[in-house]
């Protein structure tokens, strides 16, 4: 198959899908929505980690400077 031919395919090809997709706009918008209520809970708890690992660094710093001397004396 020659380039010329591949590249009509493809044309084709996506153009049917997205003439398919318009007619279902409705299913597509609704596997979309599913689709980011999925992720979004994901995306929430990825970015409050971020957040809160930056304080919890710091007090962990401190806490660990605060019983340095009483974690030597255990062993």
């Amino acid at each position: 198959m020659d380039s010329n031919t591949k590249r009509s395919l493809l044309v084709t090809v996506v153009g049917v899908t997205l003439f398919v997709a318009l007619l279902r706009f409705s299913d597509v918008l609704a596997f979309a929505a599913r689709l980011v209520d999925l992720v979004l809970p994901i995306l929430a708890g990825g970015i409050l980690a971020l957040f809160l690992s930056v304080p919890m660094a710091g007090l962990e710093k401190r806490l660990g400077r605060l019983f340095e001397p009483y974690l030597w004396e255990q062993k």
